[in-house]
Formats: C-alpha cells, sequence, structure tokens
C-alpha cells in the first residue's frame, strides 16, 4: 500500500480506415488514487474527478498507427489491482470485441500487507490494538504474540483481524 503504480494504455488502429475524434476512456477502480502523472504521445488527457475517469482524446489516427498515454497513481489498500479502459471513434467501428480491455486481477504481493512490530496495550490509546493491514487477502492466518521475555500472550490460529487488544 502506499506505493506508486504505473499504467500504460496503448491505442491501436487495427483499420481498414484512418479514425477520427477518438475518445479513450478509463475508470479508476477503488483501489488507485487519482492520477498523479497524465501524459499522452497524441492529443490531450485529463482526469474527471465526478466519476473517476480518465478521458483522452486522440484527434485522428491512420489506419496501423499506435498511440500510447501513461498515468501513474497510489495504491490506496490491499485489494487485486484492478484496471478496464475502453475506446471509440467517431467511424463506424464493425468490431467492437477489439476496443475494450480489463487487465486480469493482479495481486498485491510483498508490501501488500504490513505486521507491525509493537503492541502497548496498556490503554494509552497508542498501540492498543493490533491489527495488520491487507490480511484480509490471506484467510487463515495463524498469529502468536509473545512478550519481550518470550512468553506466550496470545494465539489465534484463523486471526480474521479484528484486532488483538489488551483484555478488559
Amino acid at each position: 500500500m502506499g506505493n506508486i503504480l504505473q499504467f500504460t494504455i496503448t491505442a491501436t488502429n487495427q483499420g481498414p480506415d484512418g479514425g477520427t475524434q477518438i475518445e479513450v476512456r478509463d475508470t479508476l477502480a477503488a483501489m488507485l488514487s487519482a492520477p498523479i502523472i497524465l501524459t499522452a504521445s497524441k492529443g490531450q488527457i485529463s482526469f474527471r474527478e465526478n466519476g473517476r475517469i480518465i478521458i483522452w482524446t486522440i484527434p485522428d489516427m491512420l489506419n496501423g498507427s499506435t498511440e500510447t498515454a501513461t498515468f501513474t497513481a497510489k495504491l490506496l489498500n490491499g485489494e487485486p489491482v484492478t484496471n478496464s479502459v475502453g475506446i471509440k471513434g467517431k467511424e463506424i467501428d464493425i468490431d467492437l470485441r477489439d476496443n475494450y480491455y480489463t487487465i486480469a486481477q493482479i495481486p498485491v504481493t510483498g508490501d501488500d500487507i504490513f505486521i507491525p512490530n509493537t503492541i502497548t496495550p496498556n490503554g494509552d490509546g497508542r498501540n492498543d490494538q493490533f491489527k495488520i493491514p491487507g490480511i484480509q487477502r490471506y484467510p487463515g492466518s495463524q498469529l502468536t504474540v509473545y512478550n519481550r521475555w518470550g512468553n506466550l500472550v496470545y494465539q489465534n490460529k484463523n486471526y480474521d483481524n479484528t484486532g488483538w487488544r489488551r483484555p478488559q
């Protein structure tokens, strides 16, 4: 979580004719922040906060030509990353099947989970609860907590992140 991800959108005119007034739309999923950087090889690219949509307009594309747009966004949570994009132009397209694309879900690994190494359940309101951001992607996780002297103080064979806390 918190890492900056880069996405590249490639638009290719597969013909048989040129295209005009091309519009590419990418609706950002909830696990992504608003774009940090937006660039396009041709045309204009912008972000509409209402609806969380990236809109890339390309004035024209010759048959066989390719253009690219790139954006970066911050990963806000540990859900698998998804992204979908669609393209259309002014001309009639006889095969719409290649005008939409969704990336396969990409699981977030490595830094997608954070395990705190300290808990001080003394009732002062700081570090009293033990929560592991991202653990929902790892059902059946076992949690074992030892104090600084090596004594077992808590164990759960299916920790669901409800937050281990000091007993009342």
